[in-house]
Formats: C-alpha cells, sequence, structure tokens
C-alpha cells in the first residue's frame, strides 16, 4: 500500500521522482541504494532526510530524462509559499484569477503588436518591444505567484 504524502511535499516529490525515473537511475544519479530513496521518500521516518545536492542532481536527471517538471524545486518552492502565505492577505481567488487573465492579455497584445509586420521592426521584435512584453510577463508572473500563494494560504486554514 502506498503512504500518504502531502501534496507538494519534498517526499511526495521524492515518490513522483522515483517513479519518473525509476528506482535503478535515481540511485544512479545520488550514488545512493534503493533503500535510502526510499527512507527518503519516508514521511514518518525522520532520520532521513534528501540532500540539497541529491535533489538538485534527481531533478536535473529528470529535465535530462525529457520530463517537463522539476519535482523536488516545485516541492521546495511550494515550502517556502507557505512561509510566505502566513504572511500574505489572501484576494479572492476569482478575482485573482481575473487579474490572471488580464495579465495573459496584456502579454498577448503585446506579442501581436511585435511580431505584426506593420510594427516598429516589422516582423521582427525591436529591443523596445521586447522590453515592453518582458515587463509585461514579468506583471503576469507576479499575479500567477500571488495566485499560488492564495491557493497555499487557503490550503492551510482549510488544514489548519
Amino acid at each position: 500500500m502506498t503512504k500518504a504524502r502531502h501534496p507538494l511535499s519534498v517526499e511526495q516529490a521524492l515518490h513522483e521522482v522515483l517513479g519518473l525515473l525509476g528506482t535503478a537511475e535515481a540511485g544512479a544519479v545520488t550514488g545512493k541504494s534503493a533503500t535510502i530513496l526510499r527512507n527518503w521518500a519516508d514521511p514518518d521516518n525522520d532520520a532521513y532526510r534528501l540532500p540539497m545536492e541529491a535533489a538538485m542532481a534527481l531533478d536535473r536527471a529528470c529535465i535530462l530524462a525529457g520530463h517537463e517538471r522539476a519535482p523536488l524545486l516545485l516541492a521546495y518552492q511550494a515550502a517556502i509559499g507557505r512561509v510566505q502565505a502566513k504572511r500574505h492577505a489572501p484576494a479572492a481567488l476569482a478575482l485573482r484569477l481575473v487579474e490572471l487573465a488580464q495579465r495573459l492579455g496584456d502579454v498577448a497584445g503585446e506579442m501581436r503588436a511585435a511580431v505584426c509586420v506593420h510594427g516598429d521592426g516589422g516582423a521582427a521584435v525591436t529591443d523596445r518591444e521586447l522590453a515592453s512584453a518582458l515587463a509585461d510577463v514579468q506583471a503576469m508572473q507576479a499575479a500567477l505567484d500571488d495566485l499560488q500563494r492564495d491557493l497555499i494560504a487557503a490550503n492551510a486554514r482549510a488544514a489548519g
């Protein structure tokens, strides 16, 4: 039977990595045995903790193996997000989604204008267009980060 692991925990992420890479490949990447890998992924075993260097090596191996995600990095980001959520003033999730949609629309508009043949650089993206589009992407990322913090805060309140 599979143990219950908290979503976005290091143990859950490592369990996912072991599924993506297999125990043999994960062992080769870290130089550790299958037993140690399983102990690292066990949320009930406080005697074993995944070292940061091993976590980074496993995430790199996932990316090099063609997987889109770095599960351990996402778990670490979520752990930091939970700390940030404690001092974060959440907004209504629907409002965050509206803000995110607005920011995505801003990015789409900038990109459409940047590649328009009638624009400043024709179909080529000029430095000014690039700077403007990147500023909109950063604003969209900030809105996405706010939404993520709100979701983590909502989860913490529900669990709390």
